[in-house]
C-alpha cells in the first residue's frame, strides 16, 4: 500500500514539475510573441511613414520634371529670339555697309552769276522771310534794315532771295506763288533754293517750306 502512495506521489511530483515547467515556456512564449507583435507594429508604421514620404517625393519629383520641361521650352523661346535678334543685327550690318560703300549724293552744281538760262523749269525749296531780328538778325532802326543784297529796299510781291548764281534782276515764276524777282540773297539760299520776302512774320511762318516748281523768265 505504501508503495502505491509513493508511486502517486512521484507521479504527482512530476506532473507538477512538467505542468510548471510547460507553464514557464508558455509565458516565455507568449512574452516572445508580445515583442514580435510590437516589431510588427513599429515595422508597419515605418513602412507607412516609408510610403507616405515616397509618395512626397514622386510628387515633387513629378513637379521638378514639369518646371524643367516649362524652364527647358522657355530656354528654347528664349535662343529663337536671340538668333532672330542676331539675324537682324547680321542684316543691319550689311545695310550699314551697303550704305557706306555708296557714293554720297552730289550737292547741286554750283555755276557763276549769270548763267542762268530764260525758261530754265526746275524744282526749288521755297521758303519765306521778313526784314526783322528772326531772318535778318536786324530790327527797325539798324544799318541796312529792310535792303536787300543788291541795295535795293525789300517790297512784298516782288522782292525773292535766290542762290548766288543767278543774277540780280532775274525774273522767276513760282509755282502758287507768281512772279518775283530776284533783288537779294542770304547765307543759306545755296543750290535750288528761294526765299520769297513777306512784310507779315505770321505770313511767312506760315508759308513753311515747300517744294514747287520754278521757271526762269526773264
Amino acid at each position: 500500500m505504501m508503495k502505491k502512495i509513493r508511486r502517486r506521489v512521484a507521479g504527482v511530483i512530476v506532473v507538477s514539475m512538467l505542468m510548471g515547467s510547460n507553464v514557464a515556456t508558455l509565458a516565455a512564449y507568449s512574452n516572445q510573441n508580445s515583442k514580435i507583435n510590437k516589431y510588427k507594429e513599429t515595422v508597419h508604421e515605418k513602412r507607412k511613414d516609408l510610403e507616405t514620404n515616397n509618395r512626397s517625393l514622386r510628387e515633387d519629383v513629378f513637379e521638378k520634371n514639369n518646371q524643367l520641361h516649362k524652364q527647358d521650352g522657355e530656354m528654347e523661346t528664349y535662343k529663337a529670339s536671340v538668333e532672330d535678334y542676331r539675324k537682324k543685327v547680321k542684316n543691319l550690318k550689311k545695310e550699314i555697309e551697303k550704305i557706306e560703300r555708296t557714293d554720297p549724293p552730289s550737292k547741286p552744281k554750283e555755276v557763276s552769276r549769270g548763267e542762268v538760262k530764260k525758261s530754265n523749269v526746275q524744282r526749288y525749296e521755297v521758303t519765306a522771310y521778313t526784314s526783322g531780328a528772326e531772318s535778318t538778325g536786324k530790327s527797325p532802326g539798324d544799318p541796312g534794315y529792310g535792303i536787300t543784297a543788291s541795295g535795293e529796299r525789300v517790297q512784298e510781291g516782288v522782292t525773292i532771295a535766290c542762290p548766288k548764281h543767278i543774277p540780280f534782276g532775274t525774273k522767276m515764276k513760282i509755282e502758287n506763288v507768281g512772279y518775283r524777282v530776284c533783288k537779294d540773297t542770304g547765307s543759306d539760299i545755296v543750290g535750288y533754293r528761294l526765299d520769297v520776302y513777306m512784310n507779315s512774320l505770321s505770313a511767312a511762318q506760315s508759308f513753311g517750306r515747300q517744294s514747287l516748281m520754278v521757271e526762269v523768265v526773264e
